[in-house]
């Protein structure tokens, strides 16, 4: 691999650990998982590859031999990668990723990765250099952890000035067994210099275990002027303090639900403290018969769809799923956590009995199977006065790289009150299935649009 290079790695289970070796890029490179085989892989025999999992993992020999005692992933100092659809196992006796022990990377992200990790240390462990941003973005990831912690940033000292590392969290959900938090940000008080690092940010994230805190200062050096910071995210616990900080200004929060408190951290005006009924889906979908959610998604009665972001600066535009914000809660703020709830319209109201109906914005998936060949996805659309024409309606083909249909969409241009035909032509290069997505984009929680005669043809 070169600078700016892809490398696709096929679904399977790839068991080793890896040093990066190649000359530090400079442009962003990326190392994608192609759990859908997109890209035509095929084994010995030229059989293509069926679609999976793509695992990395540490345990070299098999899963119940003890695993490789050295990390997983080591960036060696190396810069400009992105990770990308990986699940990433590290071993028990090192971090899952380490980016620096000895020396630091920059502009590294992690995207629809899992991190499970059984190790001593944290998972992603990041060292810095004094007054360089590292310009690292976790997104849109799950970590299972039972390691001390799940992130560890660690920032020296400067000579010239507090300076933001800008190390940023979002749309990630956070669980297990930790021993000190799940983001833990260390200072290093060697040397003389009198200046101090600041600026991990946490938007959006969902922390879910009973013993540690979600966020957590650990050193007197660290930047009260560049504070950390943690917003619009929700801290599971009512047994320990959610956000922890040695000074008082080394954190700000603000639109949390974090009902342990916090300690040396000035309380957000917006955030929660009190004992919610948080109503996650957890097997109500089973109970009642529905197409089965994931656990921790905001259900129906969730006080916390609809909760506003912090600033416009701290409101995202997609969840941990990829998929639209706002979503699901009858407003047009998005929710507190990693998710949104989707999947949510409903049969009837005003338009018809055989309609389906989206209040406010948000999106509905259907499972639509395909043979190989040309074919068009179409429905009809139409929005109501309260939906607005600034940003109508849609239908979105998504999820079909594994039978080699890009996403594509068809938006409606009518006016309000008229039903439109909406149709996506498609060729499926085999057969398999993707996803109709139905998409509101109500600038009213009020707002309704309506989708019906969904066909194939």
């Amino acid at each position: 691999m070169a600078s700016g290079d892809t490398a696709y790695i096929a679904p399977g289970t790839y068991r080793e650990v890896v040093t990066v070796g190649i000359t530090s890029p400079v442009a962003e490179t990326f190392v994608l998982g192609d759990p859908a085989n997109s890209q035509g892989f095929k084994d010995g025999s030229g059989v293509l590859l069926t679609a999976g999992d793509v695992t990395w993992t540490a345990y070299t020999t098999n899963n119940s031999t003890a695993p490789s005692a050295t990390v997983l992933l080591n960036l060696s100092g190396r810069d400009f990668f992105t990770f990308k659809n990986l699940i990433l196992i590290g071993g028990s006796a090192n971090p899952t990723t380490i980016a620096a022990a000895t020396s630091h990377s920059i502009n590294i992200k992690f995207t629809n990765c899992l991190f499970i990790s059984a190790g001593n240390n944290a998972t992603i462990s990041y060292t810095g250099l004094a007054d360089v941003a590292s310009n690292w973005i976790i997104d849109q990831c799950f970590f299972d952890n039972y390691a001390s912690r799940a992130i560890t940033v660690t920032l020296p000292l400067s000579a010239t000035a507090d300076y933001d590392t800008n190390f940023v969290v979002k749309n990630s959900i956070m669980v297990g067994s930790m021993a000190t938090s799940f983001v833990r940000v260390d200072g290093s008080a060697s040397g003389a210099n009198a200046f101090y690092g600041g600026g991990i940010d946490i938007l959006n994230c969902t922390f879910a275990h009973g013993s540690v805190p979600a966020l957590a200062t650990n050193s007197a050096s660290l930047s009260t002027s560049i504070p950390c910071t943690i917003y619009n995210s929700l801290v599971l616990s009512t047994q320990v303090v959610g956000v922890t900080s040695i000074l008082t200004g080394q954190i700000l929060e603000d639109h949390n639900f974090l009902p342990g408190g916090r300690t040396n951290v000035t309380a957000g005006a917006s955030s929660i403290t009190t004992l919610y009924a948080c109503q996650f889906e957890t097997w109500q979908s089973v109970v009642t018969g529905r197409l089965t959610q994931p656990v921790m998604m905001p259900g129906i009665l969730s006080p916390f769809l609809g909760m506003k972001a912090a600033s416009a600066a701290s409101a995202l535009t997609i969840d941990a799923f990829n998929r639209p914000r706002p979503s699901g809660g009858n407003s047009a703020s998005s929710a507190w956590g990693a998710f949104e709830r989707h999947d949510f319209g409903t049969k009837g109201a005003s338009s018809g009995s055989s309609v389906l109906t989206l209040l406010g914005p948000g999106d509905h998936d259907f499972l639509v199977p395909l043979d190989s060949g040309a074919a068009s996805i179409s429905a009809y659309g139409m929005y109501d006065s309260g939906h607005g024409a600034g940003s109508p309606p849609f239908l979105l083909i998504t999820n079909g790289s594994e039978i080699g249909i890009a996403d594509a969409s068809a938006v409606m241009t009518g006016a309000s009150g008229v039903w439109e035909l909406l149709t996506v032509p498609v060729t499926a290069a085999s057969a398999g299935v993707i996803t109709a997505r139905f998409v509101s984009r109500s600038a009213a929680s009020g707002g309704n649009a309506y989708f019906r005669s969904a066909s194939v043809k």
